[in-house]
């Protein structure tokens, strides 16, 4: 599956702040609701396994992960401009994904654990 456009990135040894386009072309928004394209929770934890591979060597698609807490708090449409956090330590990452003009205004965000 395809990832969102990324942007400008802010990276350092146990976080990452990386702004996130989520265009219609996007394969996510195809089927998920015939009314209304919205970007799916799995397609969402898709995204930061695929980023916490990618910055931090974390593979959360093995034994051993456990998602610990995810909430959904906003739908994600096509064109959907965010911010998307992550930390890491201590066996855990922490992400959020929020609104890119208004952050109090968060997608989704979650614990996940994965050892050490």
């Amino acid at each position: 599956m395809n990832l969102p456009d990324f942007g400008k990135s802010e990276v350092s040894e146990n976080s990452l702040r990386i702004k996130a386009c989520f265009p219609e072309k996007l394969d996510w928004f195809n089927g998920h609701f015939e009314y209304r394209k919205i970007f799916p929770g799995v397609g969402q934890l898709y995204v930061i396994s695929r980023l916490a591979e990618k910055f931090f060597g974390i593979n959360l698609n093995t034994d051993g992960v456990s998602f610990d807490t995810v909430k959904y708090n906003h739908m994600i449409f096509p064109e959907t401009e965010a911010v998307i956090s992550i930390s890491v330590g201590n066996g855990s990452l922490s992400f959020v994904i929020a609104d890119a003009s208004d952050e109090s205004m968060i997608y989704s965000q979650g614990k996940i654990s994965f050892g050490k």
